[in-house]
């Protein structure tokens, strides 16, 4: 296996995990009897879980090629970050 396709299924696998977490945190405010302290709000959940998306489909075109592995590793550090500072700041 060649870098591009290492880096891809971790950037998946990644995204995946990502977008689990959300649609968990979307489950569990809108569907359960659950309190919680803090909230995060839907429009926080919704950023989220489309930044796990897009980071799904770099991981897939770095896969198959059509996208250079640095520029795949910039933008998924950039979606997570993004992703960290909107659930860090959307509460205050």
């Amino acid at each position: 296996m060649n870098k591009n396709k290492i880096v891809g299924i971790i950037i998946i696998i990644l995204a995946i995990l990502w977008i689990i977490h959300y649609c968990y945190k979307v489950y569990l405010y809108h569907f359960t009897d659950l309190l919680f302290f803090t909230m995060l709000p839907n429009y926080v959940l919704a950023i989220n879980i489309t930044l796990g998306l897009l980071m799904f489909l770099l991981g897939v075109k770095t896969i198959k090629g059509s996208l250079k592995l640095n520029k795949t590793i910039t933008i998924s550090i950039l979606a997570i970050v993004l992703g960290a500072i909107l659930e860090i700041t959307a509460p205050l």
